[in-house]
């Protein structure tokens, strides 16, 4: 969980959508290899890849909580060089 928060995830999340993001997030961490759930209980150090690795399976937990960037919402590319 405190990746995910760390990680910015919960941050475009809309406020009546947080409960279930929250859900879908405890659920997910079923999905997280073990190794990385073990280093996150233990002294050891995340490494970037294992930050990676987690961010990823709870990003796929939030995905339909994530709110769309206001462009895609349009149906154009959410990205700064797009041209009409």
């Amino acid at each position: 969980m405190l990746v995910a928060l760390t990680g910015g995830l919960p941050d475009s999340v809309p406020i009546g959508e947080v409960r279930d993001a929250v859900q879908a997030l405890r659920k997910a961490v079923a999905d997280i290899s073990v190794e990385d759930r073990q280093r996150c209980s233990s002294d050891e150090t995340l490494t970037d890849d294992d930050r990676k690795a987690i961010l990823q399976v709870v990003g796929k937990a939030t995905a339909p909580f994530q709110a769309q960037p206001v462009a895609e919402a349009k149906g154009r590319p959410a990205r700064s060089d797009w041209r009409p």
